[in-house]
């Protein structure tokens, strides 16, 4: 989310794609493929017709639910795995698939986590939103949440990503202290989150100061 990515494409791998997804059980839900002609390269009008043709084809995959929420489309994309992850998090919210939410938090963290890859696709309203719709919820395991948490220990250390989660309206801080009430590992993981946060509160008014 928030970011640009630019790539090139043959014809025959936007045919390969349209095979791959045909297999899928929501084949029926895809639009009419852009047709093949023999001889097309050298009809320039065809060339441009079918390119915004594809274009169109392919919009129309990254607003259809379930087609975003499978790896062919992001596989095809050539996105990196992180990347990948966070836009299946941030559909799942949007079309309100909690397990799939779930799920896939649990992913992000391993990934966040495992690879030490970049948080900066992370500091995104769409993704804080999701993370903390996770925290409110009542049909995600304890799991889940704990991995929300974790995630957020990490994200909360950025600048960004203060003020997008703790602002009083947004409601980040109220879904973190209701984690906190209903005790278990949950609470623990969400205690740990306002220890990290109040540590970086301290660090940049010592700085403040010092300067």
């Amino acid at each position: 989310p928030g970011s640009t990515h630019t790539l090139s494409k043959r014809y025959s791998d936007f045919v390969q794609l349209h095979e791959d997804l045909s297999r899928r059980t929501f084949a029926a839900s895809l639009p009419p493929f852009p047709p093949y002609r023999a001889f097309a390269n050298y009809d320039s009008a065809f060339l441009e017709r079918r390119r915004a043709q594809l274009e169109a084809y392919v919009s129309f995959l990254c607003l259809h639910s379930l087609v975003v929420m499978d790896s062919a489309l992001w596989t095809w994309l050539a996105l990196d795995v992180t990347v990948q992850v966070v836009m299946r998090l941030t559909v799942a919210h949007a079309v309100r698939l909690e397990q799939e939410m779930a799920s896939g938090v649990i992913a992000l963290e391993a990934v966040l986590y495992a690879q030490q890859a970049d948080i900066t696709c992370c500091l995104h309203p769409a993704v804080l939103r999701a993370l903390q719709a996770i925290l409110t919820s009542d049909g995600v395991s304890e799991e889940a949440v704990c991995s929300v948490c974790r995630i957020l220990e990490r994200l909360l250390t950025q600048r960004r990503a203060r003020q997008l989660f703790l602002p009083r309206n947004v409601g980040g801080v109220a879904a973190l202290l209701a984690v906190h009430g209903r005790g278990g590992a949950a609470a623990e993981a969400a205690q740990r989150v306002f220890e990290g946060f109040c540590d970086c509160d301290g660090e940049s008014g010592a700085a403040s100061g010092g300067g």
